[in-house]
C-alpha cells in the first residue's frame, strides 16, 4: 500500500495519507447519505455521512445534466477558481471528532494555501475539480473495514462486453454503470 507523509501545516504535525476514491453513494435516510470512500492501493474502505446537497451535486457532476437543469454551486465555484487561476491540487480528510470527518481543501495560485471545509463540501469539490482524495492513514486504519470481494464481479475482459449487451436492451442506467466501473478499474 503506498502512504505519502508530509507536513499537515493545519494541524502542525507531520501525517501519513492514504490515497482514497469514491467508491459508491447511497441513500442512508431522507435527507442523508453514506458515500462509501475506498483505498486506491488497497482493501480497506470508509463510510462517511453526506447531506443530500452534497450528494446531488455529486449525482450531478458524476451523470451531467440528467438531473437538474442548473450546476451547484459546486460547479459554479470551480468554475470562479478556474477563472482565476485557483487551481485545487487535492482534498485531505484530516481528523474525526464526536462523530465528523473534518477536511481541508489545498489549493494553488499565486500562492499555495489550505482551507478547512465540510467533509461533505469537501467530497463534492473533489469531484468536481477532479482533486486527488488523500484521508489520514490512522483513520483509514481506525474506521476503514476490508472489502468483501464479491465471486460474481466480472474480469475486466467480460466487463465491456456486459456494457454493449446493457446498451442492446437500452438500459443505459446499467451502462452508465458498467462504464463507471471500468474507469475506476482503469485507474487502480
Amino acid at each position: 500500500m503506498k502512504k505519502i507523509t508530509y507536513f499537515c501545516t493545519q494541524l502542525h504535525v507531520p501525517m501519513e495519507w492514504t490515497q482514497m476514491y469514491i467508491k459508491s453513494l447511497g441513500e442512508m435516510s431522507a435527507r442523508s447519505y453514506v458515500l462509501l470512500l475506498k483505498e486506491s492501493d488497497g482493501m480497506r474502505q470508509v463510510p462517511i455521512v453526506i447531506g443530500e446537497r452534497e450528494a446531488m451535486a455529486i449525482q450531478y457532476s458524476n451523470y451531467g445534466r440528467l438531473f437538474i437543469s442548473q450546476p451547484p454551486i459546486y460547479s459554479v465555484l470551480f468554475n470562479i477558481l478556474k477563472a482565476n487561476k485557483i487551481q485545487i491540487t487535492q482534498i485531505q480528510i484530516t481528523e474525526f471528532k464526536e462523530g465528523t470527518f473534518y477536511a481541508h481543501i489545498i489549493y494553488k495560485g499565486e500562492e499555495a494555501g489550505m482551507q478547512t471545509i465540510s467533509i461533505g463540501d469537501a467530497m463534492a469539490m473533489a469531484i468536481v475539480a477532479k482533486a486527488p482524495l488523500f484521508m489520514a492513514t490512522e483513520l483509514v486504519e481506525k474506521y476503514g473495514t476490508e472489502e468483501i470481494p464479491k465471486e460474481d464481479t466480472p474480469p475486466m475482459e467480460e466487463t465491456p462486453n456486459l456494457m454493449d449487451s446493457a446498451i442492446a436492451e437500452e438500459n443505459y442506467e446499467l451502462a452508465a454503470e458498467i462504464q463507471e466501473e471500468l474507469a475506476r478499474r482503469k485507474k487502480i
